[in-house]
């Protein structure tokens, strides 16, 4: 019978604690290394914003993936400071394999979109190590008056003709 001393030093058995500890360094490291190049790739350098130029005032929505609060926020030192929508991914969550690579998918995208009808992209922040992945964020325009949904029930409920087609939809995505 192996014990936690020898279970890997026999032929077939299980790695040892040590291995299995360089392992994941090694998977750590490689895994930082990826975030921090998608990181990049996604403008990091030109949008990090510091945590610490936001102030939380409420939380204002949260789902089984993230939480959206509202929050001010202070570009720099003496700068009027606006009201922003700062959304963060479950920290649970960051820990299982595809959910950080989504949610930097998502910031990616958020990036992108750039019309008069959809919020603003403002930036990101948080960590680029894997290990910092729980405390990443990004920070958009505050919608006033509710959420997306509310906003969309309460204009289908006073006004049942649709405003825009789905191919007018499409176009504002591909722009």
């Amino acid at each position: 019978m192996k014990t936690r001393d020898n279970a890997g030093s026999g032929a077939g058995g299980a790695p040892s604690d040590s291995r299995l500890g360089a392992a994941m360094g090694w998977a750590r490291a490689a895994t930082g290394k990826m975030h921090m190049m998608l990181l990049h790739s996604l403008g990091w350098d030109e949008k990090n914003i510091p945590a610490t130029s936001l102030q939380i005032i409420e939380k204002l929505g949260e789902g089984g993936f993230a939480v959206v609060e509202k929050a001010w926020y202070t570009p720099s030192p003496g700068a009027d400071e606006r009201l922003v929508a700062v959304k963060r991914m479950r920290p649970q969550l960051a820990e299982e394999p595809g959910h950080y690579e989504m949610f930097q998918m998502e910031i990616a995208l958020a990036r992108k979109l750039r019309h008069r009808n959809i919020v603003g992209y403002v930036g990101c922040g948080g960590g680029a190590a894997a290990r910092d992945a729980a405390n990443t964020f990004f920070v958009q325009e505050l919608m006033q008056g509710g959420t997306l949904r509310r906003l969309v029930m309460r204009q289908m409920l006073q006004n049942p003709t649709a405003i825009y087609s789905d191919a007018a939809g499409l176009d504002i995505c591909l722009q």
